[in-house]
């Protein structure tokens, strides 16, 4: 096949520019034959090309907000710990099970404002997460209630734990705004099943 236009360099055939720029079949199809395929096929194939590219896009983009929404059902925004109904959910094989309770925080919400109360949050929720391992099952149940969970564990195992969690909160260093240092203490009950 022998393209009907003179420059092959050019994108358009010759046939169908015109000297502004702009297309138009000046010519009739005997002519140039690949004149009307070039106007209409062209056009049609960047048309459906650029629509699936938008579509692959589209998909990708549900995609990530699918796995985000999985991700945010399943935890609590403040801390990003489990939230109370995947934690239960997760729960199966009998264990140890620490209930962790933030100590005076009603006091801290009080003094410093919630803002500051939810820092503590953060905080202690980062601290229980550092020193965690990677069976614990760990979440907030409540508003200053964390529960850690231990498969197969246990209470001896479960006490232990539990100090070091203790002593890992005891260390944070919680500045409230414009004070001095405020320390954050936890209580922890314990439960085997």
């Amino acid at each position: 096949f022998r393209p009907c236009h003179d420059e092959p360099h050019q994108a358009i055939p010759s046939c169908v520019r015109r000297a502004g720029g702009t297309r138009r079949n000046t010519s009739s199809p005997a002519a140039c034959p690949i004149a009307a395929a070039s106007v209409t096929a062209l056009p049609a194939s960047l048309i459906i090309f650029w629509q699936q590219h938008r579509i692959q896009q589209a998909h990708l983009a549900l995609k990530r907000a699918h796995e985000e929404l999985a991700v945010r059902a399943a935890h609590d925004g403040l801390t990003g710990l489990l939230n109370r109904e995947t934690f239960l959910a997760r729960l199966g094989a009998p264990g140890a099970l620490l209930l962790i309770d933030a100590d005076n925080f009603k006091a801290i919400n009080d003094t410093f404002g919630h803002a500051e109360g939810d820092t503590a949050l953060r905080l202690i929720a980062a601290a229980l997460r550092s020193g965690s391992s990677p069976s614990w099952i760990i979440g907030r149940i409540g508003g200053e209630e964390f529960p850690v969970f231990f498969p197969n564990a246990s209470a001896t195992e479960a006490a232990s734990a539990g100090e070091k969690l203790r002593s890992l909160v005891a260390n944070v260093q919680f500045y409230p705004i414009h004070s001095m240092p405020y320390p954050l203490s936890v209580s922890i009950g314990l439960a085997v099943g």
